[in-house]
């Protein structure tokens, strides 16, 4: 089974929409930092532009851990920290930068979800330095007023 977080304006075919508003017309009103689904349910979870309106990730990502299947999916979409879009809104509470994620791989984050990271790349605005971006994502995150990231995209796998 596959498990899409936030359908408010995309809906995709072969998935579960979760979604904390009822006007979303999601399959299932839920919370991301509570989910209404027993343990190993879902091969993969699907969010796309919606951890940046949670404000309590780490919490989210525990939830994603333990619905998640071993050798599940968490496909993650969010955008970049330098988006000049980011606050665009009022709802949206963080952006993220390439490293983010780091602490649910590396072990010293004690009390964290474990995943491995199988996929990790910035999307940038500008597409014509997408390969310098997907071979230098440190290099050109700092050189930001160039190049502007606009997303982070991640693949993660639960450790279990």
């Amino acid at each position: 089974m596959k498990l899409k977080i936030g359908c408010f304006d995309s809906r995709r075919e072969g998935y579960i929409h979760l979604d904390i508003e009822k006007d979303a017309k999601p399959d299932v009103v839920g919370d991301a930092k509570a989910l209404p689904f027993k343990e190993n349910s879902f091969d993969e979870i699907l969010t796309e532009n919606v951890l940046e309106h949670i404000a309590d990730t780490l919490q989210a990502m525990k939830e994603f851990h333990s619905v998640l299947r071993k050798k599940g999916r968490l496909k993650i979409v969010v955008p970049h920290a330098l988006n000049p879009n980011l606050y665009s809104t009022p709802d949206h509470m963080k952006g993220f930068t390439y490293t983010t994620f780091n602490q649910f791989w590396q072990p010293q984050h004690i009390g964290y979800p474990k995943f491995n990271c199988t996929k990790r790349r910035l999307i940038l605005a500008n597409k014509l330095f997408q390969p310098l971006a997907d071979r230098f994502p440190l290099k050109i995150e700092r050189l930001f007023w160039l190049f502007s990231p606009d997303f982070i995209e991640a693949e993660l796998e639960p450790i279990k």
